[in-house]
């Protein structure tokens, strides 16, 4: 048992070092395509954040939906891509070893689910107004949270930003945090 703790320990200490000391950051949102995710409010919102950062940070999109038409009909500057739905965990895995953070905008917690279940910090909106029941594992220790009530992406953006000037200690203890098995003890 500790021989299989510590070799999971050092695989996520591994991915996290690798993750943390890249300039160009990923994020991640995993979801339905569709109102309720806010999609649409999520490509823009991270086309004006990446804007002024030289387009350098990705943005990957799992998912599909009744907006994916829509989203595919968007200058996506060649910083965000629809990867269109993964049904295989093995390349979700794989996806989700390149994230930085991943991204809950709306109200559809399958991004939370995802996010946590690869030990991904997540980057969410505060509140408890319409929000999905997975929602409630998020907390100070693995996510950060912007505000949306007043639809402004002022408060998206400068979360991202504070994301980027974290420290490699605070991001891995996010990850640590973010672990599902840690998350089975705070229920």
């Amino acid at each position: 048992f500790w021989f299989l703790f510590f070799l999971l320990t050092w695989f996520i200490l591994d991915w996290i070092s690798k993750n943390f000391n890249s300039d160009s950051k990923n994020f991640a949102y995993v979801g339905r395509l569709h109102s309720k995710s806010m999609v649409l409010n999520l490509i823009e919102a991270f086309l004006s954040f990446n804007e002024l950062h030289s387009f350098q940070h990705k943005l990957y999109i799992v998912g599909d939906g009744d907006l994916a038409k829509e989203c595919r009909s968007i200058d996506l500057k060649n910083c965000i891509f629809l990867m269109g739905p993964i049904y295989n965990d093995l390349d979700l895995k794989s996806l989700f070893e390149k994230i930085y953070f991943s991204i809950y905008f709306g109200s559809v917690g399958l991004s939370v689910l995802t996010s946590f279940n690869h030990s991904t910090p997540i980057i969410v909106k505060s509140g408890y107004w319409n929000q999905s029941p997975e929602y409630f594992f998020c907390n100070y220790d693995n996510s950060l949270f912007f505000d949306y009530r007043n639809r402004s992406y002022s408060s998206f953006t400068k979360t991202l930003n504070y994301s980027l000037e974290i420290t490699f200690d605070q991001y891995q203890q996010m990850c640590k945090s973010s672990h599902y098995s840690s998350l089975a003890t705070d229920v």
